[in-house]
């Protein structure tokens, strides 16, 4: 629950700056054409409102977008750790390994 705190405020500050997200994304791909005519708008926009991240947030939680991160970043992670196995296990090879899992277990 801590990262995924961490994480909103995050998508707050970036949501503001008009940047696009993996969770913004994943709601204008599982969003309806209403959704993506709104999303589409305020991305246009120089400024967003307060109302304008109400409703995106909202979206959010809808498609559970944050969680779906998430999982998407878990599998690269894993994919990225067993793509280690080729090499032979030595001192660098444990730091890469330590590296992967650390990417998911830092706070945002």
């Amino acid at each position: 629950m801590q990262k995924k705190n961490c994480l909103v405020k995050k998508l707050v500050k970036i949501f503001f700056e008009g940047k696009v997200t993996l969770p913004m994304i994943i709601i204008f791909q599982k969003g309806n054409k209403e959704e993506k005519n709104f999303l589409n708008e305020i991305m246009k926009k120089d400024k967003r409102s307060e109302k304008d991240f109400t409703y995106t947030l909202s979206l959010i939680n809808k498609y559970k977008a944050v969680e779906a991160t998430f999982k998407k970043a878990e599998y690269f992670v894993n994919v990225s750790y067993d793509s280690l196995a080729i090499f032979p296990d030595n001192e660098d090879k444990k730091i890469l390994q330590n590296l992967t899992s650390f990417s998911l277990n830092r706070s945002f």
